[in-house]
């Protein structure tokens, strides 16, 4: 299913390597308006018919100078328990035959507060992330140039500081009506002003793997083909080769960017995989749209109110620029990924959202069992429908 819209009119780090180089892999630790918008947005995507989820095929003999890059990003909720034999069987096995090179940016806090709706909060333990280490390298064991695996953390001290005039601004600036200009006031699930500040970390977070991704890059003279942005507080239910298009074909001209089908708020803003050229503004530009995009949503009666609204502000802004370069952008129609929370807890209805239960339909998905068979081990349901794994 194809989307297509028109839009709205000195990072200083401290590289500390921690073990030798051994052959080319390094691991390293980074402390650190237009009113007619179209319609195509909202309701007129066709979902792609095809219910292939992937194939685990080597594609370098496609794409042989080409290189990939797999970059996680976000707080580890839940990581070695929930989120890791998922990435290890549906990532990086899926993706071993690309040798794809890895980001990973977290932060290093170990406990998250109560927040919005379902938000309970809870222990985090940020050093699990790097567990990710080792079975990257396995994967390509034997791999004439063994993948790249490196990461980049901030505190919240140091989140607050080189975000603190984002944040000051979300908080205090207002429109001429009085109400909020970027705080998304309109939807009562948000609480004032976690739930933005949530975003903005998230945002950070995103473009800060991008720009540790970016830097290897400049080192090196090169730039990857492929990319892929995906969370680190998610249960991967489904198989992602980030060679693929959603209908399971291989993207030989490199130019079909895809996101979930799922949670479309108007558009899903957890993944996004394909040409490195489109996924950068995926990835980089949003901190410099949001001012613009806010004043626009004054002029715009249904958008007033949701500035710094995420899956609307991607909608906008960030996929008509990736449409507006040339690059083709497709919602996949079976991929699947379940939130982790801390405390074990997988929220197990985020792939029902899709509109009509698609994503479940086409892919057949049973949760429980899909859950177990990655886990290895049986869940149970909550009082809230989650599973408690």
């Amino acid at each position: 299913m194809n989307i297509g819209a028109s839009r709205y009119s000195n990072r200083r780090c401290n590289v500390l390597l921690i073990s030798s180089i051994i052959f080319n892999s390094i691991y390293w630790i980074i402390s650190e308006s237009k009113q007619d918008w179209l319609q195509s947005v909202w309701g007129t995507f066709s979902a792609n018919e095809s219910t292939s989820n992937t194939a685990i095929i080597d594609v370098q003999s496609i794409y042989k100078e080409n290189r990939c890059a797999i970059n996680f990003y976000g707080l580890p909720r839940a990581f070695k328990d929930l989120v890791l034999p998922s990435v290890i069987r549906n990532v990086i096995n899926i993706n071993a035959n690309h040798t794809c090179d890895y980001y990973i940016h977290y932060y290093n806090v170990t406990f998250e507060p109560k927040g919005r709706i379902g938000m309970q909060g809870g222990q985090i333990s940020p050093m699990e992330i790097f567990d990710i280490r080792e079975y990257i390298l396995n994967a390509s064991a034997g791999a004439p140039r063994p993948p790249l695996v490196a990461f980049i953390a901030d505190t919240d001290d140091e989140f607050q500081t080189r975000r603190n005039e984002t944040l000051q601004k979300i908080r205090h600036v207002r429109d001429p009506q009085g109400k909020y200009l970027y705080f998304p006031w309109i939807e009562p699930s948000y609480l004032f002003p976690g739930t933005v500040d949530n975003i903005i970390k998230m945002w950070h977070s995103i473009q800060s793997v991008w720009s540790l991704m970016e830097e290897h890059e400049l080192m090196y003279d090169f730039k990857y083909s492929r990319v892929a942005m995906m969370r680190s507080d998610v249960v991967y239910m489904t198989p992602i080769d980030i060679f693929l298009k959603a209908d399971g074909g291989i993207d030989i001209g490199n130019n079909e960017v895809v996101i979930p089908y799922f949670a479309s708020y108007p558009v899903n803003d957890r993944l996004i995989y394909g040409p490195r050229d489109a996924v950068v503004t995926w990835a980089t530009g949003r901190f410099g749209r949001m001012d613009s995009h806010a004043n626009a949503t004054l002029h715009i009666p249904r958008e007033y109110g949701w500035s710094m609204h995420p899956e609307r502000f991607v909608a906008n802004e960030i996929l008509p620029a990736i449409l507006e370069n040339g690059f083709h952008v497709t919602r996949h129609p079976t991929l699947c990924l379940l939130r982790a929370r801390p405390g074990n807890v997988v929220w197990a209805q985020d792939c029902h959202t899709a509109p009509r239960n698609a994503v479940i339909i086409n892919s057949g998905l049973v949760v429980e069992d899909t859950l177990a068979s990655i886990l290895g081990r049986n869940c149970t349901r909550t009082r809230d429908n989650h599973l408690q794994c």
